[in-house]
């Protein structure tokens, strides 16, 4: 009855607001849209959710100046829901039936547990909310379900990931192993090196470090991790420096790297920290986006 008692009450909720609110008076108004931020909001707040405060996230997500799963993160890491404490399972639980109104599958909560015991909350979200399902819901809705979804790049990962099941370590694998190693041309200098070894690498199929490290940037970027190519120098055996370009990403506010040419070599590179041990000894570097 508990249930039921509070469907209702959302559905009361969302019919009082759009019968009031002037802001969704007009024939193409996205109903399933504002009832999706209704339940995203209701789940994570302790308080009575506003029609305005529901007016200017789906403003946003409509103009595409905010991801689906930006907010989506935001909303269940916000104090309040933090202030709930839920276990892992529950978590996944209260995401899947805010966003589809359904329970997520077994093998997507043991995906989700499995994820967060080994890295982080935010990581083994996106890990495993991400995919063609979540992708649909959004082209449906005519949202963003990640920042630059448009970008020509972001639709050659989303081509990958498709054949890959969305799967980031799959994703990084393929970044050095179906990108073979061999030396590009270089960009020119008013060329993104981001733009231009990440296209070249899609397009061609090989590469350096440059365009492993480019490649998988966009195929994180496209599971909505924030992300950016890094430039800089790695000690050789003889004691010289060479150039080298890795990944930095920044996951529940630490940073890892994502060192596709370091684990082409049969080393683990996938998020792995600055000064681990066993790893590159990084120097002299900087992110170029």
């Amino acid at each position: 009855m508990k249930f039921f008692r509070k469907q209702f009450l959302l559905l009361s909720l969302i019919l009082t607001f759009l019968f009031s609110s002037q802001a969704f008076a007009s024939e193409n108004a996205n109903y399933d849209l504002i009832a999706l931020v209704f339940r995203i909001y209701q789940t994570t707040s302790m308080d009575v959710v506003s029609g305005e405060k529901v007016h200017d996230t789906v403003e946003k997500l409509s103009n595409k100046e905010l991801s689906l799963i930006d907010f989506l993160y935001d909303a269940f890491d916000s104090p309040d829901y933090l202030a709930k404490k839920t276990s892992k399972r529950q978590y996944i639980l209260d995401v899947y039936q805010a966003v589809f109104n359904e329970a997520p599958s077994s093998e997507e909560i043991e995906s989700f547990v499995k994820n967060i015991s080994a890295y982080s909350r935010e990581f083994a979200l996106k890990e495993t909310l991400i995919g063609t399902k979540l992708y649909d819901l959004c082209v449906t809705y005519d949202i963003h379900m990640v920042k630059d979804m448009d970008h020509p790049l972001m639709q050659y990962a989303k081509e990958v990931l498709e054949q890959l099941d969305w799967d980031l370590k799959a994703a990084f694998e393929w970044s050095h192993t179906d990108i073979y190693y061999e030396w590009p041309y270089s960009p020119g200098s008013n060329d993104s090196h981001l733009e231009f070894y990440g296209r070249f690498g899609f397009e061609n199929g090989y590469g350096n470090c440059y365009v492993m490290s480019s490649v998988f940037c966009w195929l994180a970027r496209m599971k909505g991790i924030t992300i950016y190519t890094v430039e800089g120098y790695v000690p050789l055996a003889g004691g010289s420096l060479a150039e080298h370009g890795w990944c930095e990403a920044i996951i529940d506010d630490k940073i890892y790297v994502f060192d596709s040419s370091w684990s082409r070599h049969g080393n683990d590179g996938f998020m792995i920290q600055y000064k681990q041990k066993g790893t590159y000894v990084y120097t002299d570097y900087k992110r170029v986006y």
